[in-house]
């Protein structure tokens, strides 16, 4: 699937250390309202939890939408 073809991209990229696990412990956990992170996305494709890679799509915008709420 393709999805897993991106998600593999960017879990072997330096810059997406921070991404990988969100750390639910942050003082900044508690500020996203729907936190998402590439492990997680990692497990809705094996467990086949995505009906569509638009869904998929949403996921990652989630991670990129968050980071502007924190920064």
């Amino acid at each position: 699937m393709f999805c897993y073809d991106i998600l593999y991209e960017l879990e072997n990229t330096i810059w997406a250390y921070p991404f990988y696990k969100f750390d639910k412990k942050s003082d900044i956990y508690n500020q996203i309202i729907n936190p998402m992170d590439l492990f997680t996305i990692n497990l809705k494709l094996e467990n086949n939890q995505y009906s569509n890679p638009f869904e998929f799509k949403y996921d990652m915008n989630l991670i990129f939408n968050n980071c502007r709420i924190i920064n």
